[in-house]
């Protein structure tokens, strides 16, 4: 089985929550993007045009390595109806009096080629298009775990800013050039990193709790689990979801309440922070108040809504359309996906 072997194989499309106006401040764009990403096709607009970061606005990132569409909005008088770049195109599609901020987003709709299935992968898509309602487990999606982020996140939380700043380096010649300069100033070669940026390595920590504490809570909570390898984690899922549908996991970091969770969830999470020997108090970094990160909750699972799946068993392939909230993972939905098909085929049987 093939996923993404072309960017047309992956296709997103925004649910925005953002109301037009005929006049506004900001211009809204419906910005169609092709294998980059996008952070990197805002850095190209502004570039292009000059602009600020506070004039320019996008409600979430969207994959690289996939055909999507978002809205974004920009502060200018410019009259451009559209806008070409390389690989980037932007539609004007109205005005607003608010910029679009991360988050400012329903959800988001996907149209995903798979290709290469074998007859009993078929077999059993054709029997999950029958379901009234399909639910996944709301991991975290392995985009989060790329370059040993969450391990960077862990030792900024520990307040190892040397070894920290060290594995950073790796990548970033900023933070080599601060270090060999100054090797006495491990936290401010991290500083030479955008903020954003840097918490990206927090964020992928905190993400790494979640996700094994949402595994151990659905081992607990299900008779019949398989598993399904996210980053460099193996996490349970299973086919009784919905019996978590109402159940929200917390996301640690300062001023999470832990004792306001019921027992099982707050049993789970402090055994897996104990594993890492951290405390809430941990993400509340004095020595840079600027990377303190704090608590909120997320839920255990999510409806793969609007599910339709087309296959073809002569050219081996499957088309499927979904729709998931903000912040859940369409990667993720495809794991579930094809964790039911190896279930069926008994290959975690437990």
């Amino acid at each position: 089985m093939k996923i993404k072997e072309n960017p047309e194989d992956f296709e997103v499309e925004e649910v925005p929550i953002i109301k037009l106006k005929e006049k506004g401040a900001h211009k809204v764009y419906m910005m169609t993007k092709r294998d980059i990403s996008t952070q990197k096709a805002i850095e190209e607009i502004k570039k292009r045009y000059n602009l600020k970061n506070k004039q320019i606005g996008y409600a979430g990132a969207k994959d690289k390595r996939a055909v999507t569409k978002q809205w974004i909005s920009i502060k200018w008088n410019k009259p451009n109806k559209t806008i070409e770049l390389p690989s980037i195109k932007l539609k004007l599609v109205g005005e607003s009096n608010e910029r679009i901020l991360l988050g400012n987003l329903k959800g988001n709709k996907f149209k995903i080629k798979i290709k290469e299935l074998n007859e009993d992968e078929i077999k059993e898509l054709n029997k999950i298009k029958n379901k009234n309602e399909e639910y996944m487990p709301n991991y975290f999606g392995e985009q989060r775990f790329s370059k040993n982020n969450e391990k960077i996140g862990e030792l900024i939380i520990k307040r190892k800013f040397r070894e920290a700043a060290d594995m950073i380096s790796k990548t970033e010649p900023k933070v080599k050039k601060f270090i060999d300069e100054k090797p006495n100033d491990s936290l401010g070669a991290i500083r030479q990193l955008p903020r954003q940026t840097a918490l990206i390595y927090i964020h992928s920590f905190q993400s790494l709790i979640f996700n094994k504490s949402l595994s151990r809570i659905i081992e607990n909570y299900c008779t019949r689990t398989a598993s399904i390898k996210l980053g460099r984690e193996n996490l349970k899922t299973s086919r009784e979801l919905k019996k978590l549908k109402f159940t929200e996991i917390p996301i640690i970091g300062f001023g999470t309440k832990i004792n306001g969770y019921k027992d099982d969830i707050k049993r789970v999470t402090k055994e897996i922070m104990e594993e890492y020997a951290i405390t809430e108090k941990d993400f509340l970094i004095r020595e840079a108040p600027d990377l303190s990160v704090e608590g909120t909750t997320r839920k255990a699972v999510v409806e793969i809504k609007n599910l339709s799946i087309r296959t073809n068993s002569k050219e081996k392939t499957a088309l499927l359309q979904f729709e998931l909230p903000k912040g859940s993972y369409a990667t993720v939905a495809i794991k579930q996906l094809t964790t039911k098909i190896e279930n069926g085929q008994e290959k975690h049987k437990e």
